[in-house]
């Protein structure tokens, strides 16, 4: 079961330091409980929760404010809407980071996109918790942004593990940072795109968009255990933390 089923909508920010949002209480007490208890759960690579009060029939948190925005727009205010290899996976590391804490404490995001990691003093956070669910339920709602959406969550009905979906869709990230672009619209067997996809993986894509020589070989292997069409195929969290793509970064550095 979803932490909370209701999305909430930033409303105005408090002062410099704060934004608060506005959440409508959901029809069961104990998941209002639990996702309050979950925005106590403080890292460093998550925004950070910093109180709640409730006024009339509404619930607030009051989280941190991130001054620098959404990744999302700071790559489009980018020429070229993209990063180079030892960027992204500076990015990527960040973020990978954000989600073991998560899944460490039985949460899963649902929603890993651009659009939801802040940057605040040059550190970025996950934020937008409001599809999260505990990770030690089967899902099957189909949610999330479609160009993240890992081929199982897109399937109507079917039965998923949320962890391993959030590792399909931290994979699209770290393409659409190399790339400057989605890899398939929706990731479906209606889609020739993704039909294509699943046939030649990953590798063969990057080939095709003349881009291979984007990524250096230890990337591309990242890349390719993120996107596994068979999500017990797909790398998990620590595995993407323990890969020599950051150890080479780090070396560099």
């Amino acid at each position: 079961m979803a932490l909370i089923r209701n999305r909430y909508r930033p409303m105005r920010k408090l002062a410099h330091t704060t934004t608060n949002l506005k959440l409508q209480l959901p029809d069961d007490p104990r998941q209002e409980k639990a996702f309050a208890n979950f925005q106590r759960i403080s890292h460093p690579h998550l925004v950070k929760y910093l109180d709640d009060f409730i006024e009339g029939h509404t619930l607030y948190f009051v989280l941190e404010y991130c001054t620098g925005g959404d990744l999302y727009a700071s790559i489009n205010r980018g020429q070229n809407r993209r990063l180079d290899c030892v960027d992204a996976l500076a990015v990527i590391k960040q973020v990978a980071e954000g989600v073991a804490h998560l899944h460490s404490h039985s949460i899963a995001h649902r929603d890993l996109s651009l659009e939801n990691i802040m940057l605040s003093q040059g550190v970025f956070k996950i934020g937008d918790f409001g599809l999260s669910t505990r990770t030690d339920e089967l899902c099957f709602e189909s949610v999330g942004k479609a160009y993240y959406m890992a081929p199982e969550v897109v399937a109507l009905k079917v039965m998923y593990d949320p962890k391993a979906s959030d590792m399909w869709s931290l994979g699209i990230i770290l393409f659409i940072l190399v790339t400057g672009s989605p890899l398939v619209p929706l990731a479906t067997e209606e889609n020739s795109a993704f039909r294509a996809f699943k046939k030649v993986g990953v590798r063969e894509v990057l080939v095709a968009w003349r881009m291979a020589d984007v990524l250096d070989e230890r990337a591309l292997e990242l890349l390719d255990g993120l996107l596994q069409c068979d999500p017990n195929k797909r790398m998990t969290i620590e595995q993407v933390l323990s890969h020599d793509a950051f150890e080479r970064k780090a070396n560099a550095a």
